[in-house]
């Protein structure tokens, strides 16, 4: 037998009482989720042939950033943007970066004012056409200087990539880059426009070595030592 006080039972808490919703609370309440349902309602099922699209779309985005597609064709567009205005020059196969042959092209006016360039050459016995346009900078964001175009590739007249592309003007130099696709047929022009950029890298590296050397050369001459 045990002795002493025997331990009682804990004593009873209340649950604190739930603080109760004014009418015009409830009202609220009941409106936004009525809202809620309507808007899902309203929207209804996604469209599938769209979500498809867009999966298309990012697809493609990655194919060209990832094979660097989508850097050759602006590094070749910089390259040639100026070959209808040089091309009648002397030295102009000087400038020529990559051995480009059958060369002509255009420069003219298109909607808006905007300047369309169109080049023609032929790399590797097959013909290519890069049109550029020029679209200029946003005139409904002051703070934006970044210019807007776009890029085309057709191969044997047919359209094998198009880039969206933009550039800071801000900048002393800045070259054109990719921000989006908007079409893209795989084949044998991407070893081509890949092996047209990197001839073009190299060129403009033993270009700008050319000038240091000169540079040196030409300081020297007039150092005695």
């Amino acid at each position: 037998m045990v002795w002493g006080k025997k331990p009682g039972a804990p004593p009873h808490i209340p649950a604190p009482k739930t603080p109760e919703q004014s009418p015009d609370q409830i009202i609220s309440e009941m409106l936004s989720a009525y809202q809620q349902h309507f808007y899902e309602k309203a929207k209804g099922q996604p469209d599938l042939s769209i979500e498809q699209a867009k999966a298309k779309v990012d697809r493609a985005y990655q194919i060209v950033s990832q094979s660097r597609i989508g850097y050759s064709v602006c590094a070749v567009l910089e390259h040639v943007k100026h070959w209808p205005s040089w091309s009648t020059r002397d030295d102009f196969q000087k400038w020529v970066g990559f051995p480009a042959t059958n060369v002509s092209g255009s420069r003219e006016k298109i909607e808006r004012n905007h300047d369309k360039t169109t080049v023609n050459f032929s790399y590797s016995d097959t013909p290519y056409s890069l049109i550029f346009i020029n679209r200029g900078i946003s005139t409904w964001n002051n703070d934006d200087m970044t210019a807007y175009g776009t890029a085309e590739l057709f191969c044997a007249g047919e359209l094998v990539v198009g880039l969206d592309i933009g550039t800071d003007i801000s900048k002393d130099y800045d070259r054109w880059r990719f921000h989006g696709v908007n079409a893209f047929a795989p084949g044998e022009w991407m070893k081509h426009v890949i092996e047209m950029a990197a001839l073009i890298d190299a060129h403009n590296e033993r270009t700008m070595n050319r000038f240091s050397e000169d540079d040196a050369l030409q300081r020297a001459s007039k150092i005695k030592l």
